[in-house]
């Protein structure tokens, strides 16, 4: 590597680059066509194979299981809701092992579904492998009267390697002013205390809550009501943008 004045070994550069983070070697590949070349070719990001994960929500007691390459469980983790009603436990998503759970605390006969938020609700993240969880605080929206239930997605961006929850929320259907506020996009980082709000200059979006909130290679997508624009929430940078939907999401 001295031809571009990089005289360290390759086999010592590529000792220190196994002892960083995914997410700081794929920003070295920005480096140069050297550094790119050895990251890719001798730096692979996986190096154990994919592991099954599944979930089972049964009344107030949720069981993950991960299955080893014969299809034994050879992890059983069990959460269990502290809900004092009827609970409803739903996955949010799943991002490299980790799940995200909520727990939504409902009377019985309440209108819940796995898209959506209930007057009281817990968001959890766990690993089910370890054992460890993380019980994210209240959604600043979460208590407001005024506002219906809302929408989350659990993401992970590849490049910062940062994990988030998203939550969309909106204001309720009434004949009010307040009602006619927009729609309200918080996120939440896994490592922080506290959610933030983002920032939309647009103030004019709503959401479609049948079509639920999607996370797809560190962003996190949903239909408009007017079903005529899809949200783009990029978790690197957090801003929100929108585009046109496709003709088959305006015709549906």
């Amino acid at each position: 590597m001295a031809e571009d004045g990089f005289t360290l070994p390759t086999d010592a550069f590529v000792e220190i680059l196994l002892r960083l983070p995914t997410s700081a070697r794929r920003r070295f590949r920005l480096v140069c066509k050297r550094w790119r070349d050895v990251i890719n070719e001798r730096t692979p990001e996986r190096q154990t194979r994919s592991q099954i994960l599944a979930f089972i929500s049964c009344s107030s007691r949720s069981r993950a299981l991960v299955f080893d390459k014969v299809g034994r469980p050879q992890y059983t983790w069990t959460y269990y809701s502290s809900s004092y009603y009827t609970a409803y436990v739903y996955m949010v998503g799943t991002c490299n092992g980790l799940i995200c759970l909520l727990d939504a605390d409902c009377p019985a006969g309440a209108d819940v579904d796995s898209r959506t938020t209930a007057p009281m609700s817990t968001i959890t993240v766990a690993n089910p492998i370890t054992g460890e969880t993380k019980a994210l605080p209240p959604v600043p929206t979460a208590w407001d009267p005024n506002r219906s239930r809302g929408l989350y997605a659990f993401g992970y961006h590849p490049t910062t390697g940062q994990y988030k929850v998203v939550h969309v929320h909106k204001p309720r259907a009434l004949a009010s002013a307040v009602a006619r506020r927009p729609a309200t996009v918080h996120t939440f980082t896994l490592g922080d205390s506290a959610w933030r709000e983002v920032a939309d200059p647009s103030l004019s979006w709503s959401y479609d809550p049948s079509c639920g909130i999607v996370a797809v290679d560190g962003s996190t997508y949903w239909i408009t009501s007017s079903a005529d624009r899809l949200m783009a929430l990029d978790l690197e940078d957090e801003r929100l943008t929108s585009f046109e939907a496709p003709p088959t999401a305006r015709h549906a």
